[in-house]
This record gives C-alpha cells, sequence and structure tokens, in this order.
C-alpha cells in the first residue's frame, strides 16, 4: 500500500526519489569535457532492523541508499521536504 501524502511513511521502496547521474561540463586543458556528476534526491529512511531514521539519497549505481550495506534496503521513505524559499 503507497502512501504519498505529506509527512507519510511510505512503505514502497520501488517509489523511492531516485538520485541520477548528470554530465556536467567543465573547462579542462582548453576543452569542455562532461564529467558524471550525481545530483542526490534527499529522503528521510527508517532502516530495517534499526532504530535509525536518516536523511539520505539513492546510489543509482549501488542500487542502496548512501550510509547502508548493499543488499540492505530502508524499510519506509518520505520525501526531504521541499520549502517555498528555495
Amino acid at each position: 500500500m503507497s502512501n504519498t501524502s505529506d509527512n507519510q511513511w511510505n512503505y514502497n521502496m520501488g517509489e523511492v526519489s531516485k538520485s541520477y547521474i548528470k554530465g556536467k561540463v567543465h573547462l579542462r586543458e582548453g576543452k569542455l569535457v562532461s564529467i558524471p556528476t550525481l545530483v542526490p534526491k534527499k529522503i528521510i529512511a527508517a532502516m530495517n532492523g534499526k532504530t535509525l531514521v536518516t536523511v539520505t539519497y539513492w546510489l543509482p549505481n549501488e542500487d542502496r541508499c548512501c550510509m547502508s550495506a548493499h543488499g540492505q534496503v530502508p524499510i519506509c521513505w518520505m520525501p526531504w521536504p521541499e520549502y517555498p524559499y528555495q
């Protein structure tokens, strides 16, 4: 069951806000080069079997959250709040 209203935990990890990789263009030795750069989408996650709730983001190349071991999946998440002044 998906619960996506504001300030509600979502137990469907398939719907987690995913970070993505974007090519950023930089000038290097007179040439423009594209460097893959992670653009994190912050989430609040509760980890399974631990009393840990943390701000983290999804690592797309590793299929896990930052600060968690490979195969360790949070039990639920909620989006990081967006504020009007940002």
